[in-house]
């Protein structure tokens, strides 16, 4: 595995594997997604607390029956 440098200016690159520019590229649409799964899990999380709240007013008997008009 050797690593060598072009020139002062070039990205120092592996035989067997990615250059760093590569890996930095990588690195970028990772954090992307995981900032975006986090959301995702964030959100979940906050609709899954309100149905169980729901859920637990609905058991106690605190939640009215919606009418609705017209309906067969």
């Amino acid at each position: 595995m050797a690593i060598h440098l072009d020139d002062k200016y070039s990205m120092i690159k592996k035989q067997d594997g990615m250059t760093f520019e590569e890996l930095l590229i990588q690195l970028k649409r990772l954090r992307k997604q995981i900032k975006s799964f986090k959301e995702v899990q964030s959100e979940n999380n906050r609709l899954d607390a309100e149905y169980f709240h729901i859920k637990r007013m609905e058991q106690q008997g605190l939640l009215k029956e919606i009418e609705i008009p017209n309906a067969t």
